[in-house]
């Protein structure tokens, strides 16, 4: 990979097959995409999150999380905290939404914890 003489690519073909498979056969159901700091130096994740999302029949939800404004500002609504998203929703009450959050990774999970306890109690 990345000009790696030494790379064994046999594994990732593998885990490639299995992930296409798993997309293709449930690309009728309900998605949602978490992408953490894929930035857009190398874009392949964010290319096959955008793809996948954009294949997708079921209703769809893509949150892309990456701290710096310029990695975020191009896709969806961007919002600088998870608190502006004001978000009172049960799982399948969103549909087709692009959200972006400009806040580090860590911060994001955390802020996704304690929103899945709070729909929890």
């Amino acid at each position: 990979m990345f000009n790696d003489a030494t790379w064994i690519g046999d594994r990732t073909e593998k885990q490639d097959n299995q992930f296409y498979k798993f997309i293709n056969k449930n690309s009728c159901k309900g998605i949602t995409i978490l992408e953490f700091g894929a930035g857009t130096a190398i874009p392949s994740i964010r290319i096959i999150g955008e793809t996948v999302f954009n294949n997708s029949n079921g209703s769809r939800t893509f949150v892309r999380i990456n701290p710096e404004p310029e990695e975020t500002s191009q896709f969806g609504k961007t919002y600088d905290a998870i608190n502006d998203l004001n978000i009172k929703t049960t799982p399948d009450s969103v549909d087709d939404e692009l959200i972006e959050l400009k806040m580090s990774s860590l911060a994001a999970i955390e802020l996704i914890s304690k929103a899945i306890e709070e729909l929890e109690n």
